[in-house]
């Protein structure tokens, strides 16, 4: 998260991980809107984590419904 938030000059302000979702709080440039922003981070997460979690795919409740 750091790493995404450090490529597109995001500062984090605060943030809360928890085992199911995650809260942040950050500064966004007004050169890059909230939701760019936030599509960039979910989406570069969530491959993360599937990386880290190769089991994560096979759970229908975690996105993958097919």
């Amino acid at each position: 998260m750091k790493t995404i938030c450090e490529w597109k000059n995001v500062e984090i302000l605060e943030l809360s991980v928890q085992r199911d979702h995650v809260h942040i709080v950050c500064f966004i440039s007004s050169k890059l809107s909230v939701s760019d922003f936030m599509g960039i981070f979910k989406a570069k997460t969530a491959i993360s984590l599937f990386k880290s979690f190769l089991n994560m795919k096979k759970k229908p409740d975690l996105g993958n419904h097919s």
